[in-house]
């Protein structure tokens, strides 16, 4: 037992003790006070601290009724047999009143005992499933953040490898163009690698690597390629996982623009839904919706999925479980909008960096 159940048990017993000889002092089977409170006590304590010793020691051999039973055993005869050592003259004044005070002390006795030590039992139990349901929480949590960090490991060789293939493109056919992308790239990386094994970023430092990756691609596309960052300047403060708009814009761009000669436009827009629209009305913010918008080629059914759009979806599920979404949508004229919802959380704006 820990030091908390000891100190509850010992106050039971005393309580209930007390109280027994309190009742059989009423009652008059039982005089003076102070006499029925000793009896009672004895009886009372002996039990539960041979309980107390020997449940440790036998419950996982012979099982813990059993160990109760024996501890009942040898409780009362230590009780009796110090009350037949030093209250001789207790008994000897109480013997004509027909119903024996120690007789009654130990069933009360027996009776407190058994039903305090179940108590205990039950907190014990209690406790250990408590133990048992906090390892588990925290196993779960532990898997989750590997996952996590296994999937977002997955969008960062990805990212980086397309961006570098982009810059080597432009040393062989631009050097001018070059040294710009060169400069774009040591941007994004300074601002981006401090933090790619974070779980939480804001809206607004998304957006500047985001500028950056679109200023390389400008660069390479040249006219092909314009693009529209709009977002209003209180959402930039909203909290959310790093690398999730990114491989957005690079999946426009690689599926949906860089296949068509004359290219096309890419627009990210970040709005807040409104309070009718949000599932949880007492938010300290709405939700929001990011929406990565092209003009593009469409949407092409014999396609399958690519590694990011796969990685974003796993990643929100594990976040967010059912709240938040990712749909992929085909504008009527023409494209495609890549919608990512995240739910609104409290604490959900930081002062930016």
């Amino acid at each position: 037992m820990t030091g908390g159940q000891i100190l509850r048990t010992f106050a039971y017993t005393g309580a209930f003790c007390l109280a027994i000889g309190v009742v059989l002092w009423a009652i008059g089977v039982a005089e003076p006070l102070l006499d029925s409170i000793l009896t009672s006590c004895c009886i009372g304590f002996s039990i539960w601290l041979t309980h107390a010793a020997l449940l440790p020691l036998l419950e996982a051999r012979i099982g813990w009724a059993w160990t109760c039973a024996l501890a009942t055993v040898i409780g009362l005869s230590l009780a009796l047999t110090m009350l037949a050592l030093f209250g001789e003259q207790m008994y000897a004044e109480q013997q004509g009143m027909g119903v024996s005070t120690p007789l009654l002390a130990v069933f009360f006795g027996v009776v407190g005992t058994a039903m305090f030590g179940m108590m205990t039992r039950a907190d014990t139990m209690q406790r250990a499933l408590a133990e048992a349901e906090i390892a588990r929480l925290e196993q779960e949590r532990r898997l989750s953040e590997e996952r996590l960090k296994t999937l977002q490991a997955q969008i960062e060789p990805h990212f980086l490898f397309n961006t570098l293939s982009n810059v080597i493109g432009l040393v062989r056919s631009d050097p001018d163009a070059a040294e710009e992308t060169l400069q774009q790239l040591t941007r994004l990386l300074r601002n981006s690698l401090s933090r790619t094994r974070t779980s939480l970023t804001t809206i607004g430092e998304e957006l500047v690597l985001l500028e950056a990756y679109l200023r390389i691609a400008e660069i390479r596309m040249g006219d092909r390629l314009s693009f529209e960052i709009d977002c209003p300047a209180e959402l930039r403060r909203r909290t959310l996982p790093p690398l999730l708009i990114q491989p957005l814009v690079e999946n426009a761009l690689r599926h949906g623009l860089e296949t068509l000669t004359a290219g096309g436009s890419v627009t990210v827009r970040v709005r807040a839904r409104s309070a009718v629209q949000a599932s949880e009305a007492e938010c300290d913010l709405p939700a929001i919706e990011i929406d990565v918008i092209d003009d593009g080629c469409g949407l092409d059914p014999g396609r399958p999925q690519g590694t990011g759009l796969g990685n974003i979806r796993e990643r929100l599920r594990e976040l967010y479980a059912d709240a938040a979404a990712l749909e992929i949508l085909e504008n009527a004229a023409g494209g495609v909008t890549a919608r990512l919802s995240i739910p609104a959380e409290r604490a959900s704006a930081v002062a930016l960096a």
